[in-house]
This record gives C-alpha cells, structure tokens and sequence, in this order.
C-alpha cells in the first residue's frame, strides 16, 4: 500500500512497466490509484539519474530544421492557418499535417504579444515555429537540456518552473506535466507564475481512455520510467480545483499512434459498440464491412472523448 501523491488516498494495485522505448528493457513497478484514477510510478523504482533517458535522440531535444525552402514554406503557412483560421477541428485543414500542439493556443486567445512559458519544451520546435510566423514573447523551460538557448527571438533556461521567475498569460505543459516527479507543486508553481486572468494549458496521456482499457501494462503512452505519472480527468480536475484554477474545457487530440503496442495479438474492435456521441457513419466513410482505419478509429475517439491524449484549459480568476 501506498498514499496516491495527489489525492493521498491509498493505493491498492501494482503494475510492472517495461521500458519498450530503448533497447535495456527495465521493468519499473506503478503503483494505481482507485480514488482519482492515477498511474505512478514506486518510489524504489526512480532512476538515480533521468537524464539518460533524455538523450539527444529524444524527440524533443531533436530538433530537426528542414533544408527545403518549399517544406519548410509550406509548413509555415500551415502553422500560420491553425493560429489564425478560426478552426473549431483540426479536420477542417484537409490535406495539412496535424499539429495540435498548435492548435490548443486557439483556445486562449492566444495573440502576437502574449507572454507564453513552455514548459518541458526540449530544444523548442514549438518557440521557433511560434517565432517564425510573429509571435515575440517566448519562454522555454527544460531541466534536461544541455544548456540554456537564448535564441534572438526566444530564450530556453535549463532549469525547472519551481525555480524560475517571471510573469505569463500563458503556461504551457505539452506532454511534460507527467515527466515530473511532482505535478502538483508544477502546477502550483504555473498558478504564481500567471497574470490574473492567465491561462494553463496541460497535454497529456489520460488513463479514461479505449487503449489503456484494452492495453493495459502495453499501452505505448505509458513511456516508463520518462512518464511519472499517467493521469485521469479526474486527477487533473483535483489538483486544479485545490490550487484555484478555473476549469474552462477539456478535449482529446489523439492520432493513431495510440494503437502502436509491442505485442500484436490484440485485436482492435473497428466496429466499436454502439455510438455514443455522433455517428458512426461519418468516420466509417463508405466503407461496407462496417471497419474503419486506425485514423478514423481515432477521430471517433475523441469525438467521445474516449481517445488516450487529453487537453486541459485551465484559467487563473481574475481578482475579484
């Protein structure tokens, strides 16, 4: 048994992950929380040091700039659509790579000058992608880069939220909160850090979700041991509610790569059971036999907010 570090209920089940993303292969052991739905990782099982497993050949501190002019045009204007298009739906860019890291700034009012602190944001792809179509107050934050970047039009400190200082309108977590051994002071520390008014985006794997339901211990987003902690809707609203943000929405962004797994005796149910929240025809195209593809399994997914990638907007209340 072992009190959950964000509810403090106790835990009553174990589970041991195996490192399936380098070729060592440890098993970590997780410790599950019944009360807010929460995956965590066993005290005894923390790396004595986190950063070998972010390597340069990590995807965020691997920051590939494209040599072709007309690659690299194109995915700037693209870019440059997803910020300023009025989008409801990534889909309604037919034909554009998806990019809902981007997207999830559309729903902040996310303008030129607004302070903007990424946190966890390896090299920056997503300050020099931001810097290449205008935007100018961008912050990055990452514990495990080599050395800090200051960048001419943006600046990376190697270091964690609960050191620095400043003040934003809005503190990003994109796919980071669930590297930190503590989240919750993280995000006590992004409440500080805010303007009044603020707000928190958190990205992450969520556990209320089809793949963690037929993957179990083999789900891919559970990345041990980079991945503390695997969160639920549940837990997240509990954290934020305790610190004094507001919740504003939540939708899920999933793509196919959730179905990766490394065993391939699971067989995905591409009928689904009976639509909940719209309809199965409009994912399952013209399709006769009734199966979809893992991209519209997807789409389907997070239209019933079932998909395993969560997206948080939180806001810190203005002053009464």
């Amino acid at each position: 048994m072992r009190t959950c570090l964000i509810c403090h209920h106790k835990t009553c089940s174990s589970f041991s992950l195996t490192d399936n993303c380098s070729s060592k292969g440890d098993e970590y052991i997780y410790h599950y929380c019944e009360n807010c739905n929460t995956l965590q990782i066993a005290a005894d099982s923390l790396p004595s040091d986190m950063s070998q497993y972010y390597g340069d050949n990590y995807y965020s501190m691997n920051r590939k700039v494209s040599s072709n002019i007309a690659k690299y045009l194109l995915s700037t204007i693209r870019n440059y659509l997803i910020l300023h298009s009025n989008l409801s739906d990534l889909t309604k860019l037919p034909g554009f790579n998806r990019r809902p890291d981007l997207f999830a700034l559309t729903k902040v009012n996310f303008k030129k000058a607004t302070r903007l602190l990424d946190v966890g944001c390896g090299e920056g792809k997503l300050l020099q992608n931001l810097a290449d179509i205008g935007y100018i107050n961008l912050t990055g934050l990452d514990p495990f880069i080599n050395a800090s970047i200051y960048h001419q039009k943006y600046c990376i400190f190697k270091e964690s939220i609960s050191n620095h200082v400043g003040q934003y309108d809005v503190i990003y977590f994109n796919h980071s909160l669930e590297h930190m051994l503590n989240p919750f002071s993280a995000l006590e520390s992004a409440y500080n850090l805010l303007s009044p008014g603020g707000f928190c985006i958190v990205r992450i794997p969520v556990l209320d979700s089809y793949c963690w339901r037929v993957f179990k211990e083999d789900w891919i987003q559970l990345d041990a041991p980079r991945h503390f902690f695997t969160f639920s809707i549940k837990s997240i609203n509990y954290m934020a509610l305790k610190l004094g943000f507001s919740f504003i929405t939540y939708y899920c962004d999933s793509s196919s790569y959730q179905f990766l797994n490394p065993r391939q005796d699971y067989q995905i149910d591409r009928k689904l059971l009976t639509p909940l929240k719209c309809s199965y025809n409009e994912f399952a195209g013209n399709n006769r036999n009734g199966y979809i593809s893992d991209s519209c399994l997807a789409a389907y997914l997070n239209k019933v907010l079932d998909c395993d990638q969560g997206v948080f907007i939180l806001r810190k209340p203005l002053p009464k």
